[in-house]
């Protein structure tokens, strides 16, 4: 399955991704603990990724996603 965009909320214990495909449908909606995002991102394919987050986490989710081939923007959704 391919996605145009995933959204990704993050909160003190749970991440909330929701994507959608070219025609923006809504495709993916999952909620994973911290230490599963990376472990779950490893098995999409490739897409733009919108990350919301507090001041200093933004920087390692968009380092660690970054390194998967999933290219990073920083903002809210």
């Amino acid at each position: 399955m391919e996605y145009k965009r995933i959204s990704i909320d993050t909160s003190k214990h749970m991440f909330t991704l929701h994507g959608i495909d070219e025609q923006d449908r809504v495709i993916l909606r999952r909620e994973l603990r911290h230490r599963r995002v990376e472990v779950s991102f490893a098995r999409l394919p490739p897409a733009d990724a919108t990350l919301e987050a507090c001041a200093g986490a933004h920087h390692h989710w968009a380092q660690a996603l970054g390194i998967m081939g999933t290219s990073r923007q920083q903002g809210l959704w």
